[in-house]
């Protein structure tokens, strides 16, 4: 057995971000960049009105008040969008609205709370600063800066940035394709009545919902019997159009854990078997290489993850899931842990680092400030998807540790 660190190295180590490819803007939520991209234009594009009021020179209303107005003709209208160029002329204002393009000359707006219009005319009631509700050109960013490094992944306000940039596509790395089958002759398909002997294939939509919240779209799933010659065949034809291929089940040290010795049978090189963890010791990892390909890029990666619910999930999530993201052009490195005080005793056998499902919640500390404590959940067996479905973290229970205490950080 391997520590989970090791594993983990091994595991990124073979991974390769995938090449880049050009998607629509409206497909590139949650991709990540394969390149920066630059300004193509300056933001603000014109100076323009922050605010619904009146464009006005500043020498104009210097010494404007609510009790001493100043009134200045009105020679003209400015509403956003619209493309004519007029000039502020001594003794003159100009509406605008929230977008304008400002006449030249003006040296801010007046909100229109602080105006009242009278016909050809407007009486301004307050004395703004230079620059007041004014967007400089260019202020944002200027033409051929940097808007967005590669490697960052598009949220919605970096999605609305490109837009505004005016990119109808963008430069993202290829999502893997993952081939996921659960194996074994007890799992039955929902909707259909359980015989003795039986259970639902809870591992299939589990897993399979883990990786459509990754943001992956070319999923395909299958369930395959116990039977050597079955998965072989379904081995082969995956392998062959997935850049991934994750089974679950029939991984372990049974009669009919077969994963192991098919995969070596197709020419699956093995990296490790079996990790000092729990849930999740008899986790494989190997590689795979089409025939007549060369270089490193080429390898499929390829998981058994064992079959028990949580075993299977939480292994997904410290080996499967730090793969995946590297794939989609992501850093390769593990989270970084948080510290909570734990509100409970905790005992295991050494030899084992442990993952205990916990529950995480803010107290006040003693001297009124918040502190994070934490509370493993009951059902810990790695059988026991409800404890599982109830935690939002994992705790570390170090390998050669025995005992936590209640009240330690962890």
């Amino acid at each position: 057995m391997i520590d989970y660190l090791t594993g983990l190295d091994l595991v990124l180590d073979r991974a390769r971000s995938l090449p880049a490819e050009k998607v629509s803007l409206d497909r590139a939520l949650g991709r990540v960049l394969a390149r920066r991209v630059t300004a193509r234009m300056d933001m603000p594009r014109f100076d323009q009105s922050a605010m619904d009021g009146y464009a006005v020179r500043l020498a104009d209303v210097a010494r404007a008040s609510s009790s001493r107005p100043v009134e200045l003709d009105l020679t003209g209208v400015l509403p956003a969008g619209s493309s004519r160029r007029l000039r502020l002329e001594p003794g003159c204002a100009v509406k605008v609205f929230t977008g304008s393009r400002l006449p030249a000359g003006t040296g801010a707006v007046v909100m229109k709370e602080y105006c009242r219009e009278e016909g050809d005319s407007v009486r301004i009631e307050h004395a703004p600063r230079e620059g007041e509700h004014l967007r400089r050109k260019g202020e944002e960013y200027t033409r051929g800066s940097e808007l967005l490094r590669a490697g960052v992944r598009l949220t919605p306000p970096a999605v609305g940035l490109l837009a505004t940039n005016g990119c109808a596509e963008v430069p993202v790395h290829a999502l893997p394709s993952v081939a996921l089958i659960t194996i074994g002759d007890e799992l039955v398909r929902l909707g259909k009545p359980l015989a003795a002997g039986k259970i639902y294939n809870s591992n299939a939509f589990a897993l399979s919902a883990a990786l459509t919240g990754l943001g992956l779209g070319r999923v395909s799933a299958g369930t395959l019997p116990d039977d050597r010659a079955t998965l072989g065949r379904t081995l082969r034809r995956r392998l062959r159009g997935n850049d991934v291929l994750i089974t679950v089940g029939g991984v372990s040290v049974g009669d009919f854990d077969f994963v192991r010795s098919v995969a070596a049978e197709v020419g699956v090189e093995e990296v490790f078997w079996k990790l000092a963890v729990k849930p999740g010791k008899p986790c494989f990892f190997g590689t795979w290489r089409p025939p007549g390909s060369r270089g490193r890029s080429s390898r499929r990666l390829v998981f058994g993850l064992p079959g028990n619910p949580v075993s299977a999930l939480v292994s997904f999530h410290l080996l499967v899931k730090p793969a995946l993201l590297k794939m989609m052009g992501l850093p390769a490195a593990p989270p970084v842990p948080r510290t909570a005080r734990l509100d409970t005793d905790c005992r295991k056998e050494p030899g084992r680092l442990e993952f205990l499902r916990g529950v995480l919640r803010e107290e006040s500390g003693s001297r009124g400030d918040p502190i994070l404590v934490v509370h493993p959940v009951t059902r810990q067996e790695s059988h026991m998807i409800g404890g599982l479905a109830g935690a939002d973290c994992l705790i570390l229970f170090p390998r050669q540790a025995t005992r936590l205490k209640r009240g330690q950080r962890v």
